[in-house]
């Protein structure tokens, strides 16, 4: 696969708007990529299941009738599309709304099923200001309905500044600063990462929230090795003018994705691996009251994406 951003139609596909765009981005002065790779770019279309093996608790908080030990299986339905929003000569705009649904499935106990509705709606900007180096700047407002859909919606955001810089054909190095407003909360984070490409078939990514390697024997193919983050938060219902309650369960899914081309520019992955570093907390106005870690537990998944190549 060369650098250049092209997208594999199927020839009886109807390519209008999507060939339009494709012209667009071919005609760009923006580097996407240098190295050649056969590993395709991320997906601009993306349609997922997880399931995650059981979960036990003790006295789990921040659900009906916490007075007994309870048990449950997680299973998480997420899409996510990029739409772009401006596409000029050395820069881009886009936004990728995402949206998770994710259903606890109690196994013990008397509790019934709950379920926690997600919606992020990151909306950047990329621009090159010389050659090998481009800058980029993004919000990201997010929403986490109320367990099962019973009392209010709890909000948070994130925003950020993030630069790019070619260091010759194969290494490309990421940084910046990121602000997230956490609930009632707010800091900033530094950003550093870092791409290698070592050869058409291997890469490297250690750029976060997703590092991993990537092996790719072919063009209809791949591999990878990594990390992502999972879990969910939610609002506890609260009295009127008491402080707002929020649940967080969350980890890192470590595990290996195999990814076929079906056809053109659709791709089926399969992935399987083990939830780590997994833990439930509990704040009140922003502050800490609860938290409880939890065993590691296995996961599978699968998914549908459009990827261009």
């Amino acid at each position: 696969m060369t650098p250049s951003f092209v997208w594999v139609i199927p020839a009886h596909a109807e390519t209008g708007m999507i060939e339009r765009v494709m012209l667009k981005l071919e005609a760009m002065e923006f580097e996407f990529a240098r190295a050649e790779s056969d590993v395709p770019y991320l997906p601009v279309l993306d349609g997922g299941f997880k399931v995650y093996g059981k979960t036990d608790f003790e006295q789990f908080e921040g659900l009906p009738a916490a007075d007994e030990d309870a048990a449950f299986r997680m299973r998480v339905t997420s899409a996510y599309a990029a739409a772009p929003l401006y596409i000029g000569r050395r820069g881009l705009a886009l936004a990728v709304p995402y949206v998770s649904h994710t259903r606890f499935h109690f196994t013990e106990g008397d509790r019934k099923d709950g379920y926690v509705n997600s919606v992020y709606l990151p909306v950047g900007a990329a621009w090159q200001t010389d050659s090998g180096r481009q800058w980029g700047a993004f919000v990201m407002p997010a929403g986490y309905s109320p367990l099962s859909g019973e009392g209010d919606w709890a909000w948070s955001g994130m925003g950020g500044v993030m630069g790019r810089t070619f260091s010759g054909e194969r290494l490309v190095w990421y940084y910046g600063l990121v602000y997230d407003h956490a609930f009632s909360d707010g800091y900033f984070l530094p950003y550093a990462g870092f791409t290698y490409q070592m050869n058409p078939s291997w890469s490297f990514s250690m750029v976060a929230p997703w590092p991993g390697v990537n092996y790719a024997p072919g063009e209809n193919f791949f591999a990878r090795i990594g990390v992502s983050p999972s879990g969910a938060t939610w609002a506890v219902n609260e009295e009127d003018g008491e402080d707002e309650v929020l649940t967080s369960f969350g980890g890192w899914d470590f595990g290996l994705w195999a990814n076929w081309r079906l056809s053109g520019a659709l791709w089926l992955t399969v992935g399987s691996g083990v939830s780590g570093l997994r833990n439930l907390s509990i704040s009140t106005g922003g502050d800490l009251e609860y938290e409880q870690d939890v065993d590691r537990e296995p996961w599978v998944s699968v998914s549908l994406s459009i990827r261009p190549s």
